[in-house]
C-alpha cells in the first residue's frame, strides 16, 4: 500500500494600517504589508501610487497626488495574493 500526504502552506496577507486620511496637498506615507507569498498591488484611482507594486513582506510607500478639487475623494489599493486580498482605503480631503 502506497500512501501520499500533502501539506498545503496556509497563505495570508495583511496591510497595516488599513486606512489613511491625507490632506488636499497630498503626500506620502508608509504601510506595512505582511504576506506569506508574493503579492501584487492595484489602485482604484490614478492619484494614488504604491512602490513597490509587488513583493513579499515589505514596507510599501504610498504616494498621493494633490487634490485640486473642493470635493474629497476616496481610493482603494488592493493587495492581492492568489485568491486573497486586503485593502488600504485612502481618503483625500478636498481643497
Amino acid at each position: 500500500v502506497l500512501l501520499f500526504a500533502a501539506c498545503e502552506k496556509e497563505v495570508s496577507i495583511l496591510v497595516t494600517p488599513c486606512e489613511k486620511t491625507v490632506s488636499a496637498t497630498g503626500g506620502t506615507f508608509m504601510v506595512s504589508l505582511t504576506a506569506t507569498e508574493e503579492w501584487s498591488a492595484f489602485s482604484s484611482k490614478s492619484w494614488v501610487t504604491v512602490s513597490p507594486t509587488f513583493g513579499e513582506d515589505a514596507d510599501v510607500q504610498v504616494s498621493v497626488a494633490p487634490n485640486t478639487s473642493a470635493m474629497a475623494d476616496t481610493a482603494y489599493v488592493s493587495f492581492m495574493l492568489r485568491t486573497l486580498s486586503t485593502t488600504l482605503v485612502v481618503y483625500r480631503e478636498g481643497k
